[in-house]
């Protein structure tokens, strides 16, 4: 792929990571959704989903392979995650959890096989 390619494929992973960044540098504004457990995971799984589909995208573009790329995704998504919660533990009125990490992960996994697991599949056969 062209090098602006690269760069843009790059550049969305960082700007999705830094609109996580924000959100979860929001103190807790008591707007009824965390009230609603399920949809709080979703959030979370969807926030996560998109950053390894992201991920996935941008090492593809890098001419990684798919099971790599896949597997890089999966890694720097949940490192991202990992990150994400500890940073919320500086935050007011908000918590690191690691059912989160969970959920984050299980969304990232739920995004790259959705996306690229056709990818996988025939990667693997060859």
């Amino acid at each position: 792929m062209p090098s602006g390619r690269r760069l843009e494929a790059w550049g969305l992973v960082l700007l999705w990571a830094g609109l996580i960044f924000i959100i979860s540098s929001t103190p807790d504004a008591h707007s009824g959704l965390e009230q609603d457990f399920f949809l709080r995971k979703v959030a979370h799984m969807v926030e996560f989903g998109v950053l390894a589909w992201l991920l996935g995208r941008a090492f593809k573009a890098e001419s990684v392979k798919p099971k790599n790329a896949l597997a890089g995704a999966l890694v720097f998504a949940v490192i991202y995650a990992l990150s994400d919660e500890w940073h919320q533990t500086f935050i007011s009125g908000r918590e690191g959890a690691w059912r989160d990490v969970g959920f984050d992960a299980l969304g990232a996994i739920v995004a790259l096989v959705a996306v690229y697991g056709r990818d996988f599949l025939a990667s693997s056969t060859t």
